[in-house]
């Protein structure tokens, strides 16, 4: 039997961010024959747990945190399955010290540093192209300037490819 995995979302919530930026992400996935799903910035992955002990421990988060807006203020590239393409906030006291409570509660300190990131595709695309992509958002798509609301968190399970990830649930930050 596979191990669950848990990942904690920042979606933005309002519908028409939201809905746009899914756009550009299907848009792509269309064209390069990649993955899809929802847009977000993920708050805190990896996490091996229950999901009775995820959504409590999410909830303690949740509350420690307010609503807060973020703006997406460039495109990067890496070599990163899940970091191809990206648009990449810019950065904001209130998503840092909400990633340091989630790593706290969890007990996760010992993670990576934290590189807030909004994926635009996910793949394994070479150099070039993932250059001539970042270029074309930045020209032809309006996404560096879009403010991402965020009011909750969401819990997703995120155990194997994309298309198998689920949501679990969602709680509003206080």
């Amino acid at each position: 039997m596979v191990d669950v995995v848990y990942s904690l979302w920042l979606c933005p919530s309002e519908p028409t961010v939201q809905s746009y930026l899914k756009k550009v992400i299907d848009t792509f996935s269309d064209r390069l024959d990649t993955p899809k799903w929802n847009p977000h910035i993920t708050l805190l992955g990896g996490i091996n747990t229950s999901k009775e002990d995820v959504i409590a421990l999410t909830r303690k988060v949740a509350d420690a945190g307010a609503n807060f807006n973020v703006t997406l203020s460039d495109i990067a590239t890496k070599d990163l399955y899940y970091q191809c393409v990206m648009a990449v906030p810019h950065p904001s006291d209130p998503l840092i010290e909400l990633n340091t409570t989630a790593r706290k509660v969890f007990e996760k300190e010992d993670q990576p540093l934290f590189w807030p990131h909004l994926s635009l595709i996910y793949g394994d695309l070479d150099k070039e192209l993932k250059r001539e992509i970042a270029e074309e958002v930045k020209k032809e798509f309006n996404v560096v300037g879009q403010i991402v609301d965020v009011k909750s968190i969401q819990i997703w399970s995120t155990t194997g490819s994309p298309e198998k990830w689920e949501f679990i649930a969602e709680t509003p930050l206080k």
